[in-house]
């Protein structure tokens, strides 16, 4: 899992540096209920209405291998725009469980 989330996290960040237009960006990692959340949330140029609903032949590779590696560790992945920029929330079940933290935050500007 911790490789999924590694690679979720990097595939993100790459979609910020090519396709945002961003300045800044921020990433999240939490523990908490059982559950490992990573938010990625930047202030680009936003998602269009078909990429943030996830039809098909509306996103790239990036977004694949995202929503692939979701799936197979049993979590969600949510994309929504914000006013500016674009927020990617995935939230992956923990089969040990684990008492709440945050694990980390970072941001970095452009």
């Amino acid at each position: 899992m911790e490789t999924a989330i590694f690679k979720i996290t990097q595939e993100s960040l790459t979609n910020v540096f090519r396709h945002a237009s961003a300045q800044k960006a921020t990433v999240r990692l939490e523990k908490q209920d059982g559950r490992v959340s990573v938010s990625i949330i930047d202030d680009g140029k936003g998602l269009s209405e078909d990429l943030v609903a996830l039809r098909p032949g509306s996103y790239g590779i990036g977004i694949i291998g995202i929503k692939q590696r979701v799936q197979d560790h049993g979590g969600l992945l949510v994309l929504r725009s914000a006013n500016p920029g674009t927020v990617v929330e995935v939230s992956i079940p923990i089969k040990n469980g684990a008492r709440n933290q945050t694990i980390s935050a970072y941001s970095s500007q452009a």
